[in-house]
């Protein structure tokens, strides 16, 4: 394992020879632009190649995170060509032990299969959709499934932490998991949706009512989106906490205020009782949106986008949009307050061109990192903690002094330094390590002057080939 983990180290450091030649400042002028987009959610994009590419709203710096992709999510979470479900990313939780205690935990973690989930056709916040029109949990919720050994009370946790069915649903056609209550479309138009009452107490998938008389009958619905269904003439229903008494009317009809709508995609506050952040796409290839409360009757345009085909909404009024071209713009958060007892809102959308990031290949297959590389005083710098932990090494930080272990090698920092002792010797660092925004980098030039791996630069693809 030491030898694992030693060879690991060597690949992980070369990568600044290559990188530190390479600018990875976000949006500059030389980094080109994320392009051949055909499917957006969230701040995730797949490409017509099948790769899927994320970013954040930070840097609008996509990476490449997965290959051979046919399905992606707005989490960590995709579908492969095979119909596989692959998740990565940060996990943290807690699940309830037998004794009434609580497990918790929090990991970061490269792509991975997951097992007992096959034949998958689409996926949705914590939620998969099989080809059998079943509905399964990506990990847990056992709140939400019928009794079975895997939730059982005396079940271990790693039982509990496996995919599960969700309730009986089945002959689903379409998810929107995303939301304080997801929603499936069901073959028969009937529409059904779980989540947890106003007492706060989880309840079952059950069908959603009209009046509690009749199922509410969406068989030609237009979409759904978080929190919300429209039918084929854009009447929108809102889900909310009181849907389970059953809807009555539509809330308002999107069409009479944008008659030119071809899609729409929202996003809920955390209780459903509001719809403030949703976007409506018109067929000239504008973008506009609607804020609470939706009784003023108006739209705001997004100013900046044109030639956009695809919508895709993120919490707290943020979005994505594929342009005619194949690109993407995206952008973060609106502001927003409370005063004078009104829901205010800053209204600024700055979109921004989502451009291409530096990708990583270990023997093939990407590597990822929880924080990108940084450009600094001309030196590519990389968190060191994201770095060395995902190698599986340690990495300690007391008294403005970092200590990295991995293997058998032991290196000791100081931040401000330009100086480090590997394995007891003393060495010059090209550039003192820095806290940026406070995370400890690390120049990786430093790491290719003592040690060595094959690298290649594939400057087509922006991508660092490491072999071992």
């Amino acid at each position: 394992m030491r030898g694992i983990l030693k060879k690991l180290a060597i690949f992980t450091i070369t990568v600044t020879i290559v990188l530190s030649a390479v600018p990875t400042s976000a949006n500059a002028a030389q980094d080109p632009f994320l392009n051949g987009i055909i499917s957006i959610a969230g701040n995730n994009a797949l490409d017509n190649k099948g790769i899927l590419w994320s970013w954040n709203d930070k840097t609008f710096e996509a990476v490449p995170i997965l290959e051979d992709v046919k399905t992606i999510s707005e989490g960590n979470a995709a579908i492969k060509m095979d119909g596989s479900v692959w998740t990565w990313g940060r996990k943290s939780g807690n699940i309830e032990l037998p004794d009434g205690g609580y497990y918790y935990f929090n990991s970061f973690d490269q792509p991975s299969r997951l097992e007992g989930l096959d034949n998958a056709i689409d996926i949705s916040g914590n939620y998969v959709l099989k080809a059998d029109g079943t509905v399964w949990s990506l990990e847990g919720l056992c709140e939400y499934q019928t009794p079975n050994d895997t939730c059982a009370p005396d079940a271990s946790v790693e039982e509990k932490r496996k995919p599960g069915r969700i309730g009986e649903l089945e002959d689903i056609v379409a998810i929107e998991g995303r939301g304080y209550f997801p929603v499936a479309l069901a073959k028969d138009g009937t529409v059904w949706f779980w989540g947890r009452d106003k007492y706060s107490d989880p309840f079952l998938p059950g069908k959603l009512y009209q009046s509690g008389i009749e199922p509410t009958d969406f068989k030609k619905a237009a979409s759904i989106s978080t929190g919300m269904i429209f039918s084929a003439s854009w009447d929108v229903y809102i889900i909310n906490r009181y849907a389970i008494y059953g809807l009555t009317t539509p809330n308002f009809n999107v069409a009479k205020l944008a008659p030119g709508v071809t899609a729409v995609s929202g996003a809920m506050d955390d209780v459903g009782d509001t719809y403030a952040y949703s976007f409506v796409l018109m067929k000239d290839g504008t973008v506009s949106y609607w804020i609470w409360p939706t009784e003023d009757k108006k739209l705001f345009p997004v100013k900046g986008l044109s030639q956009a085909i695809a919508i895709s909404a993120k919490s707290e009024g943020g979005g994505t949009v594929i342009h005619k071209d194949g690109t993407v713009s995206s952008w973060g958060k609106m502001s927003n307050f409370y005063g004078d007892d009104k829901y205010k809102y800053d209204h600024k959308i700055i979109p921004k061109k989502v451009v291409k990031g530096i990708g990583i290949r270990l023997n093939g297959k990407y590597l990822l990192m929880e924080n990108q590389s940084r450009m600094i005083n001309g030196s590519v710098f990389v968190p060191i903690r994201g770095l060395f932990e995902s190698l599986g090494g340690s990495v300690n930080y007391a008294n403005n002094i970092v200590t990295i272990k991995y293997g058998s090698n032991l290196i000791k920092m100081e931040v401000g330094k330009q100086e480090a002792a590997v394995n007891g010797t003393s060495l010059k660092l090209p550039s003192p390590i820095q806290v940026v925004k406070g995370r400890t980098m690390i120049p990786l030039r430093f790491v290719a002057q003592t040690m060595g791996a094959k690298v290649v630069w594939d400057g087509k693809n922006r991508e660092v080939l490491l072999t071992l």
